[in-house]
């Protein structure tokens, strides 16, 4: 009997789900957008209304396995968490990272314990977007959250016990908490009591890519499952997006272009360097033995691209729809001479790595009267790569080395946006045949959980690259100038702000 994968991608923006065939075949798949809403300063997703759509998928993708699922992964954002009740009823949504809460509970910690030990323990430099501060938040705020029975589930792992009934928390999720002891793989005693949340609320930590359990009686027969159906631990979508991406040994790297971007890195050792935490660059276990990643985040990426089409252009937008022309495709279409003229400091609204500032604003340095909106689109392509260069260096100064680089997610469907990235980073880049990273790593994730095939087997038989751009000599001398001003404009508008 030939066996059936389904993997769920949890989103801010978008939960997409697919059917995936043994061989690696999309059989099926589904989408919607999230349940996002921002309420009294907070961003959030529905809980509820999550599980909701996440249940629509999987009745639809169950109806065309006729019933013949083997195992359901889940790929999810990190930081957030619902609180459970012991009843099952959920207390809290999903308080997203971005949302103006936890400097004071953070202030509150580094006075109690320097900033470089707590990152020795949890691999984390303290800072308001991880779990910790929400849940020093809503323990001040809201104590009878925290009654015998209640446990916090980090949003992948709140999917998982929907479906199953079991209370867990992987590695990756785990580690955005920054209560994790990412050392030993344990709860941090520690930390938890620093930060005075209780162990009790704390589920039992599994390995990412282990099966916790199996679909539940009433699960099976809603969404009308004919065989047993394996639950996997499941995780944090960089983590996923890696496996998917085929990162197996130390210096390969991913740079994902979605809404955000996250360049994440493999290395197999922590970095002793306390630059590296204070950077805001983490240390997370990953599902190959020896092997940790790290994230260096630029918290706007693909979203400028959308600011320029839903504010700068949005005539021109609303006609290429109309005519059924993709907007994007259709701006790289446009001759700009490269490198452009102008300077964008990506951190429209947020900054993330090197310096995580939550509320940053961003500039466009060099505007004259002749500036076109071409231009402006090119250089906020630009932009976000000299911030991922910028990432890079300071990792290397760190000893963590990118030596071989590919990219998923929407950007990496722009040649034109690809060809910017490697005059800029000085690397050739690949692509995949496959470009939605984090399902492919759920299918990749479960066939490995079920069948015990090997990562490395998995991932020369289902991981297809492709070369998809080199830098050009002439061009990177040019970006390399440029780049290096761009570290001066960052380094003056760091003192300004």
């Amino acid at each position: 009997m030939s066996r059936n994968y389904i993997g769920i991608d949890v989103g801010t923006s978008i939960i997409k789900g697919q059917l995936i065939s043994e061989k690696g075949v999309v059989l099926g798949s589904a989408s919607f957008p999230s349940p996002a809403y921002s309420k009294e300063g907070l961003d959030c997703v529905s809980a509820e209304e999550s599980y909701s759509l996440v249940e629509k998928i999987l009745e639809g993708l169950f109806q065309k396995a006729h019933g013949e699922v083997d195992a359901i992964c889940f790929s999810s954002f990190g930081e957030a968490f619902a609180l459970v009740d012991e009843e099952g009823k959920t207390k809290t949504d999903f308080i997203l990272f971005v949302s103006s809460l936890g400097d004071e509970e953070t202030n509150h910690i580094l006075g109690k314990m320097p900033g470089d030990e707590i990152a020795k323990i949890s691999g984390e430099y303290p800072h308001r977007m991880y779990s910790f501060s929400k849940l020093m938040y809503l323990k001040k705020t809201h104590p009878e959250y925290f009654a015998k029975g209640t446990k916090m589930l980090l949003v992948a792992q709140y999917m998982v016990y929907r479906l199953s009934g079991v209370y867990a928390a992987d590695y990756s999720l785990a580690s955005r908490t920054m209560l994790f002891d990412v050392r030993n793989r344990v709860w941090s005693k520690e930390l938890l009591d620093l930060c005075g949340i209780p162990a009790s609320l704390m589920p039992e930590l599994r390995e990412t890519d282990q099966i916790v359990g199996e679909l539940s009686m009433e699960a099976a027969q809603r969404l009308g499952a004919k065989r047993t159906c394996h639950i996997l631990a499941s995780g944090h979508d960089q983590l996923l997006a890696a496996v998917g991406s085929g990162l197996e040994e130390a210096g390969m790297a991913n740079d994902g272009i979605g809404t955000a971007e996250c360049l994440t890195v493999a290395f197999p050792h922590f970095p002793d360097d306390p630059g590296f935490y204070r950077h805001g660059y983490c240390v997370v276990p990953y599902v190959i033995d020896g092997l940790y990643l790290t994230y260096a985040l630029v918290a706007t990426g693909g979203s400028l691209l959308k600011w320029h089409r839903d504010f700068l252009n949005k005539k021109e937008a609303q006609e290429w729809k109309e005519q059924g022309k993709d907007y994007y495709v259709s701006m790289n279409e446009n001759p700009v001479k490269l490198p452009t003229s102008l300077f964008v400091l990506p951190h429209f609204g947020a900054a993330g790595t090197p310096n995580l500032n939550l509320g940053g604003e961003g500039a466009i340095i060099g505007l004259n009267t002749k500036t076109s909106k071409e231009e402006i689109y090119f250089a906020l392509m630009e932009g976000c790569s000299y911030e991922i260069r910028l990432n890079m260096d300071l990792l290397e100064e760190a000893g963590v080395h990118v030596a071989r680089l590919s990219a998923t997610g929407g950007g990496a469907n722009s040649p034109e946006w690809l060809s910017i990235k490697s005059n800029i980073y000085h690397r050739s880049i690949e692509g995949f045949e496959n470009s939605e990273g984090g399902i492919l790593g759920c299918f990749l994730m479960a066939k490995h959980a079920v069948e015990g095939i090997p990562y490395s087997d998995l991932f020369a038989q289902f991981v297809k690259r492709k070369q998809v751009a080199s830098p050009s000599p002439e061009i990177q001398k040019e970006y390399e100038e440029r780049y290096q001003k761009y570290r001066k404009i960052y380094s003056a508008m760091e003192k300004i702000g």
